[in-house]
């Protein structure tokens, strides 16, 4: 079963509980988990922290608490070695960009078990080196922490340059591009500036920082693929089922149209259903075209209509006449 996203919050959670020099019981993990709105069985918990152990650097010590029957775990070597100047240094110089954060982060966690040769041989982001805009992350990433206001000068396509003061709130990379999610002062909408459209980023303390509701902006993710229209309210969720190939679907299963699709196996034992319930935008038309003639759209019939069209304009560019 492919790795997602949830699953990775869910072992960077587990990561920091587990660092608890007394140990801690799956009980007490599973109500942890619960307070932050993760509803997971122990039996889940146990499969996490195995492939942390089978695939990371996790070395759990297992105790039985004393006159109970509770399992506790805990790191076995709670201490991590520091990432220092000189490592640093040398991953700066392979990634100047932000990819580098999650360099450092790795060889911090795996402490002496890795040299950066070994990383840098091992590990090969597929970067953008030619991305513009990324010269603000850092100044941007630093607003985000320490809550300041920012007025960014951005160039949207075929429109006039405009500038505007806005509370920034999270860096989210999608297809090799990266993006600001934030929020102009004084208004309840939220909206994505593509950091390669970004001309400066001008620090402005005058202005007050507005906190951001960061379930409603994962709420607005979790509803589309990509980033259009993630904030539009006047977008609704749709539900939408597709089927596919058996074929088609083994990639799939590897590689989800989202997070939360819901599958079904057909009884002819040659199709899947799938099911989502998203905002049809830009980047699920096109998904669902790339993934070929494995895959058909049942309903809604609007989008059924925005697939067949998008699929005849680009028949039409080839003009092949078909025997």
């Amino acid at each position: 079963m492919p790795v997602n996203k949830k699953v990775i919050e869910r072992e960077r959670i587990l990561d920091s509980l587990l660092r608890t020099p007394n140990g801690i019981s799956y009980e007490q993990l599973q109500k942890k988990l619960h307070k932050r709105h993760i509803d997971v069985s122990i039996r889940t918990i146990k499969e996490d922290i195995h492939r942390m152990m089978k695939y990371g650097s996790a070395k759990l010590k297992f105790f039985r608490k004393k006159g109970g029957h509770s399992v506790f775990v805990r790191y076995e070597n709670i201490a991590v070695s520091p990432v220092t100047e000189d490592i640093k240094n040398k991953l700066r110089k392979k990634w100047d960009n932000p990819h580098f954060l999650l360099a450092a982060s790795i060889v911090e966690h795996l402490g002496d078990s890795i040299s950066v040769e070994q990383f840098n041989q091992a590990v090969d982001f597929n970067v953008n080196t030619e991305l513009t805009g990324i010269e603000f992350f850092n100044e941007l990433l630093n607003s985000i922490i320490n809550r300041n206001c920012v007025t960014i000068d951005y160039k949207p396509f075929s429109k006039n340059p405009v500038s505007v003061t806005v509370s920034p709130y999270v860096l989210k990379e999608y297809n090799n591009r990266w993006f600001l999610i934030c929020r102009t002062l004084g208004r309840s909408n939220y909206f994505t500036n593509a950091l390669d459209r970004i001309r400066n980023v001008r620090p402005t303390p005058s202005a007050t920082y507005e906190e951001p509701d960061y379930e409603y902006i994962r709420d607005c993710f979790n509803s589309v693929v990509g980033l259009t229209d993630a904030f539009r309210r006047d977008k609704k969720i749709e539900k939408i089922r597709l089927k596919v190939t058996k074929a088609l679907f083994n990639y799939i299963e590897t590689k989800p149209i989202h997070p939360d699709q819901e599958v079904r196996p057909l009884k002819d034992g040659k199709h899947y259903h799938i099911d989502l319930n998203l905002k049809v935008n830009y980047e699920l038309i096109h998904l669902l075209i790339g993934l070929g003639s494995g895959l058909k759209v049942i309903y809604p019939k609007s989008l059924q209509k925005s697939v067949a069209d998008e699929i005849s304009k680009i028949s039409d560019l080839y003009n092949i006449t078909r025997k």
